[in-house]
Parts: structure tokens; C-alpha cells; sequence
């Protein structure tokens, strides 16, 4: 073989492979791909390219590629691919990994690399990709370059079954495919027809269909469960998707017990649900309510409330069960008496089908816990009202954090949705929302403040129908500039709220001594996003009051473009609400009690 032919051949080989593999992907239930230009990545983006059925994403930045992956499987539901060159573009996916690790999101990310023989040898652009992601994805996978193995279809078929088989069983993590491959990188123009062929080859083989082996798993029904059924208890619902929120709110009114709703529980719809709880939980009864029931379910996966995991820690709780599909452990307290891996929906029904008919007639075992909490989210928000009204005394008060806040969520609709950013803008989110209509995303399993408006326009992507709205603070956004053009780029309703509070003011919540809190916590910019926004041709709005947000808000949530919405507040002003707003519910909190007590006298 010369030379030249021996070049063709592993050039075809590579893209033959390709094809094969992102065919694969596709029965696998992959049905986006986000892809960063780059040479050695090539084939498979080429064999992306080709495929009529999988929607194609780009981004010339890794770490936003990675975050807009991760958006559209949150909102998709689906895994998505990411096709990355080799060398550093590879480590930029790792915040991205992690974060889809922690929150269970299939992401499955195609890395390509040099061949063994270019190595650790000081070739250009290579490192050691093998196991980079450490324990981040739930299978590491290191291919043989291409050409060794694609001149048989009958070898091809049988790496295709493998990986579509693993990518089934991994539904709920990240896992990483490495692909090496020998250059030539590019097929000839002749061999464009036998392109062509390869590319029916593949969707031919997968035609008839693969079977699936996957068998949902029986729901094993708690020994003890009827029994504590019957007594006081109280539900916590910890981040989920709407399907199993659905199913929880049932199983919480069949019992008759209270239902926490944490903001990323999709729970909060419900009129029924308690959304104030992170306020009336400072008050100095709170352990004496949370140790009334006898049971405390909690599903799903982690809280925003460090009041409520404070009640939690500090209470007695004979029993406390953490139902979850998670693999991993969601216990940072170490209290839960069983940690029971199930899937929600199906844990609730199978649980809900066991109880007797007569206790959805007579919860009466249950009514003095919910009477209690009723009461206390009553006072909470009429204390929340009091505060919004004082601070934003009419429509042309000047906006403040916490009243844009409680009007954006106000604002959303069940035809809406919203991204909250982390640091500020979730803790103030997870007071004044009260009962959210829109279904809400986050990036809760890490928390960082990277990737935020990347993650948003993924999900955006996603559904591109409903209009997003995402509440992100100034440094999140400054961590996130290159996802600008992200943004510049999308089509479709995209509202950006930037709470810009001239960075870093979440710390003033935080014990950190004075003298610290400018040189190594805040960081003041002293700058602002009207020229940035300019500069990527994005609309932008900067309202100087609470009526012109509200009207920017309901306008960008109308039109068929992204709209970035900046709110310039005086540093330190939501904490000093905040602070405002705990002391004086503590303090209509103690002169109830004294009035209770003369009553009682």
C-alpha cells in the first residue's frame, strides 16, 4: 500500500468511525451536541454535521460550551454531546462536569486526542486526557484511534451496541467517550461519496432497531410505613423535576401532612405548600415545630434553606427518610435514619396506593402540625409584604434587590421559566417568590457563580417556545462575559436580570471581619454593562425605578430576542433589609408570645 493510499485510508477510517459513533449517539436518545471549533475534533464534527436528526450548537469558548450542554439536558431531559479538540480544551469542560455530576445530568462528552504514540513525548497539544475527570463522570471511556479498528463493519457495529448500552445505563451522569485520532484529519474530495455510503451504513444497521433491556425497578415498600403514616408528619421537597413534584403534592394531601417546598422543588404552585419557612424557621419555636412529627420524608435532591438544615441539625428526629434517585449520598448531616434510593414518582405512588382509604377522610392526626405552619407562613408573609411596602413605597420608589426580586417571580407565569443565579440571588429568590407559577432551574450541585448565563441559554435552547427569565448577579455575570455572545446570538424571549451591587455582596451576610471584607471579599468593579452589551449588538435596559422593571420585565418576555436588564443598587442595601426583616418578624414573633401569655394569666 503507498504512501498516499495508506494516508486516505486512515483519513477515511477516522471519519467512517465518526459517523458510526454519532449514529450511535443519536439511538442512545442524543438529539443536541454542542460542538468548539478545533482541528483534531474534526471527524466527529464533520459526522455531526451529517446527521439530519441531532441540532447542532457552537461555541468558541470550552467552559461555556460545556455549561450550554449542560443547559439544554436540564431542560431537554435528554443527554447531550460535546465535541471538544484535545489539549486544554478538554480541562475548561471540568467545571461543567462537575456541576452535571452533582445534580445527576447526562452529559456525554467526546473528546478527541493524539494517539498513544504522540503522548508524553512534547508533541503539541497533547496531555494526559485518559480518567482527566476523576470521579466526576460515571464512566471513563478510552477508544483505540479509529483506524485500527474501522476497515470491519462487523467491529464497528460492535463498539456502536457497547456505547449505546452504556449511555442507557448512565442516564443520570456524566460520561466521558476519549477518541484518538492519527492524522490525516480531513477525507480527499474523492472519497466525498464514499462519505455518503458510510453515513446510510450506520443509519441501515440501526434501522430494524435495538431492544432495551432497562426494566423499571421495583418499589420496595417500608416495613413501618403504614404505622407512621397514621401519625403527625411533615414533607420536604428538595430539588426535582415537575413530574415528581406532581407526585409528592399527592402523597402530601392523601396524609394531610405539610409540605415544605424548597425553590428548586417545582412545588411551590401549590397554594398549599409552604414557601416562607426560611424566615419563620429563625424564630425561637422552630425546633419545638419540627420536632412534632413522627416521620419527616424528604425527596429529592439538595436545599437552598441553611435555616432549614440548621432546624434539621438541631433537632431530634426519630425518624427522617431522604427518598432520592441519586447514587450519591445526600446527608450533609448526618441525621437521616434511612437514605432510601428510589425514583420519586414511582416510591410516592406505590406508598400512596398502600394506605387505607379512610385516611384521606380524617387527617386529623396531622392538623395541628399544619395548623401551625400555616400560621407562621401567614405571618411571614404579611412581615415580607410590610418590609416591600416600606421600602418601595409606589411605583416610582427606586428599585431595590429584594422588590425586583418579588416582582420578577411575581411576574412568572407556568407558560414562563427561571434560572436563578447562586450567591445572592438564590437566597433572596428562596424568601420572596412565594408560590412560584414557573418551573425553576439551577446549578445547586456545586453552586459556583461560573457558567450561569451559558447554562440559561442552553435551557432557552431547549424549549425555545417559553420565554426565560434568568436573575443573576454582577460577578456571576462577569465570570460568564464570553457567554455574551452566547446570548447575542439566541433568538427567541430571553430576559437577563443583573443585580449589580457592585460585587461581592453576599459576604456582608457572612461573619467576615471588617477589616477584611474590601481588600479579600468584595470586590468592587465600579462598573457597568451598557457598552458591553453594546458591543455584542444585545438590547439593553436599565430601569431607574420599580414601574419601568416591571415594564422592561413583560416586554422582554414578549419579543423574539434576549434583553439584559440591569439593576444598579447601593452595595450592602438587600443585606440591610434582610437584617431589617428577620428582627422585626422576631420581634412581632416575641410580642406574640408575651401576648399569649397574659391571655393565658
Amino acid at each position: 500500500m503507498s504512501q498516499q493510499t495508506a494516508s486516505q485510508t486512515t483519513a477515511w477510517r477516522n471519519q467512517r468511525w465518526s459517523l458510526w459513533l454519532v449514529e450511535s449517539l443519536y439511538q442512545a436518545g442524543v438529539q443536541h451536541v454542542v460542538i468548539a471549533p478545533g482541528s483534531r475534533s474534526a471527524p466527529l464534527a464533520l459526522a455531526f454535521a451529517q446527521h439530519p436528526d441531532i441540532q447542532r450548537h457552537t461555541h468558541f469558548d470550552e467552559r461555556g460550551a460545556g455549561f450550554l450542554a449542560l443547559g439544554l439536558a436540564k431542560a431537554s431531559g435528554r443527554p447531550v454531546a460535546i465535541v471538544v479538540t484535545s489539549g486544554s480544551a478538554v480541562a475548561n469542560l471540568l467545571p461543567a462536569v462537575v456541576e452535571a455530576y452533582q445534580t445527576g445530568i447526562p452529559l456525554v462528552l467526546l473528546t478527541a486526542d493524539r494517539p498513544a504514540e504522540l503522548i508524553d513525548c512534547g508533541a503539541n497539544q497533547a496531555i494526559q486526557q485518559r480518567n482527566i475527570f476523576g470521579s466526576y463522570v460515571s464512566e471513563a471511556i478510552h477508544l483505540p484511534p479509529a483506524d485500527e479498528f474501522a476497515s470491519s463493519a462487523d467491529k464497528l457495529a460492535s463498539y456502536a451496541k457497547q456505547l449505546i448500552q452504556r449511555i442507557r445505563d448512565h442516564q443520570a451522569a456524566p460520561i466521558h467517550i476519549n477518541c484518538p485520532f492519527r492524522e490525516p484529519l480531513y477525507i480527499s474530495p474523492e472519497q466525498q461519496n464514499e462519505f455518503a455510503e458510510a453515513d446510510s451504513e450506520a443509519a441501515t444497521f440501526f434501522a430494524a432497531g435495538l431492544s432495551s433491556t432497562a426494566t423499571p425497578t421495583p418499589v420496595a415498600l417500608q416495613p413501618d410505613w403504614l404505622a407512621l403514616s397514621q401519625q403527625s408528619g411533615l414533607i420536604i421537597a428538595g430539588a426535582m423535576t415537575a413530574a415528581e413534584a406532581c407526585a409528592v403534592k399527592a402523597l402530601a394531601k392523601q396524609l394531610g401532612w405539610p409540605l415544605l417546598a424548597d425553590l428548586q422543588s417545582q412545588s411551590r404552585d401549590d397554594a398549599d405548600s409552604a414557601c416562607y419557612f426560611d424566615l419563620w424557621l429563625s424564630s425561637a419555636d422552630a425546633q419545638q415545630i419540627m420536632s412534632q412529627p413522627a416521620l419527616i420524608l424528604q425527596f429529592g435532591g439538595r436545599l437552598v434553606s441553611k435555616r432549614l438544615m440548621q432546624a434539621l441539625a438541631t433537632t431530634a428526629l426519630p425518624n427522617y427518610w431522604l427518598v432520592s434517585p441519586s447514587t450519591t449520598s445526600l446527608d450533609p448531616l448526618n441525621k437521616a435514619s434511612r437514605q432510601i434510593r428510589s425514583a420519586i414518582a414511582p416510591w410516592c405512588q406505590a406508598h400512596s396506593a398502600a394506605l387505607p382509604a379512610a385516611l384521606a377522610n380524617d387527617a386529623s392526626h396531622a392538623m395541628e402540625l399544619a395548623q401551625q405552619i400555616n400560621r407562621r407562613e401567614q405571618q411571614a408573609q404579611q412581615q415580607i409584604q410590610r418590609l416591600v411596602d416600606d421600602s418601595c413605597p409606589s411605583a416610582i420608589s427606586p428599585v431595590t434587590e429584594i422588590s425586583v426580586t418579588k416582582r420578577l417571580a411575581e411576574t412568572m407565569t407556568q407558560a414562563h421559566r427561571l434560572m436563578t443565579g447562586n450567591s445572592l440571588p438564590v437566597r433572596l429568590l428562596e424568601l420572596f417568590s412565594g408560590h412560584l407559577q414557573a418551573p425553576l432551574y439551577s446549578n445547586r450541585g456545586a453552586s459556583g457563580i461560573d457558567g450561569l448565563l451559558a447554562t440559561a441559554v442552553g435551557i432557552a435552547k431547549a424549549t425555545p417556545h417559553r420565554p426565560l427569565a434568568l436573575l443573576i448577579g454582577d460577578m456571576s455575570l462577569l465570570h460568564d462575559l464570553n457567554s455574551l455572545a452566547l446570548l447575542s446570538k439566541h433568538q427567541g424571549p430571553l430576559a437577563v436580570v443583573v443585580l449589580n451591587n457592585d460585587g461581592g455582596n453576599i459576604f456582608q451576610i457572612l461573619p467576615v471581619p471588617d477589616h477584611a471584607m474590601k481588600p479579600l471579599f468584595q470586590q468592587p468593579t465600579h462598573w457597568q454593562l451598557a457598552d458591553v452589551c453594546k458591543g455584542f449588538a444585545l438590547n439593553y435596559q436599565q430601569p431607574s425605578n420599580t414601574q419601568a422593571f416591571s415594564q422592561q420585565l413583560t416586554h422582554a418576555l414578549s419579543t423574539d430576542h434576549p434583553v439584559v436588564i440591569e439593576v444598579m443598587v447601593e452595595p450592602g442595601q438587600s443585606v440591610a433589609q434582610l437584617k431589617q426583616l428577620f428582627a422585626a418578624f422576631n420581634d412581632h414573633d416575641l410580642q406574640q408570645g408575651a401576648h399569649r401569655e397574659t391571655s393565658d394569666d
